[in-house]
């Protein structure tokens, strides 16, 4: 069961999308994500020297990816 209030929020974007189109107005959505230095995979190449690439241990530094389009906008890819 939806919680009252998430369901009046629901409601209130719905009938604001709603309201915008009619009007016209373009509607752009966004998302983001991110990758951080430690994402590695579980597997690398081996020199036999058992020196090897270590998986960093701190999530340091990342990278943020965000996209925004809408259905007017061609997809580059």
């Amino acid at each position: 069961m939806e919680r009252q209030d998430i369901g009046s929020l629901r409601d209130k974007y719905l009938r604001a999308i709603k309201a915008y189109r009619e009007e016209g107005r373009s509607i752009v959505y966004a998302d983001e994500t991110y990758i951080h230095s430690s994402h590695t995979t579980s597997y690398a190449w081996d020199d036999g020297s058992g020196a090897g690439l270590k998986a960093p241990i701190s999530k340091g530094r990342h990278l943020i990816i965000i996209h925004a389009g809408n259905s007017t906008l061609n997809s580059l890819y």
